[in-house]
């Protein structure tokens, strides 16, 4: 063990350094722990989402990795970041869950749409999506904590490294984004 923590430490003055091998270590010597958390972690447990989940821990890791104190403590603090990103995905999928009950209900009691308005609903879902996807890491980040986190504002803190008012600036931007970009395709809110 005293060896990891070692190598992590150097690992991360390597990376810190610009040396691209030394995140490649520090993958190698991590991932299979964080993979295994992510497969326990998120509800699906499938190997496709856990591996999905796993490079979206090292990818937070890395780009937050300059603020990690104590080196020696970089295999619990990614394990951390690894439960915080299984988190994030059991909360989406609960609340995929019960959108889909609640869309389900709603369907029986409404009348059936004609195919030109499920066509239009899935056009307008596909442009929201593309645009979601071509906001910048931070903001996007920022507008999934906002509507999917009970307390986004600590949740930003955690994963972004950001203060509430950089958070809502974050979030206000995002937004202004996707309307800008969804009424320049048409899309009517």
């Amino acid at each position: 063990m005293e060896l990891s923590v070692t190598d992590d430490c150097q690992d991360l003055a390597a990376l810190n350094e610009g040396d691209p091998e030394a995140g490649r270590r520090l993958y190698d010597r991590h991932a299979p722990l964080i993979l295994s958390l992510c497969r326990s972690g998120i509800p699906s447990r499938s190997l496709d989402d856990a591996e999905e989940a796993t490079q979206e821990t090292f990818l937070r890791a890395f780009r937050e990795r300059r603020t990690v104190t104590d080196c020696r403590g970089f295999r619990a603090w990614i394990c951390a970041i690894a439960r915080f990103v299984c988190s994030e995905r059991r909360a989406s999928w609960t609340r995929r869950k019960r959108d889909l009950e609640t869309g389900m209900q709603n369907e029986i009691r409404r009348a059936p749409e004609s195919p030109s308005a499920v066509l239009e609903r899935q056009e307008a879902s596909a442009l929201l999506s593309a645009a979601i996807d071509a906001l910048p890491a931070d903001e996007r980040l920022a507008l999934h904590l906002y509507y999917i986190e009970r307390d986004p504002v600590n949740a930003a803190k955690r994963a972004l490294g950001v203060s509430r008012p950089t958070f809502y600036r974050l979030v206000a931007k995002a937004r202004e984004f996707l309307a800008l970009r969804l009424a320049a395709q048409g899309v009517q809110s």
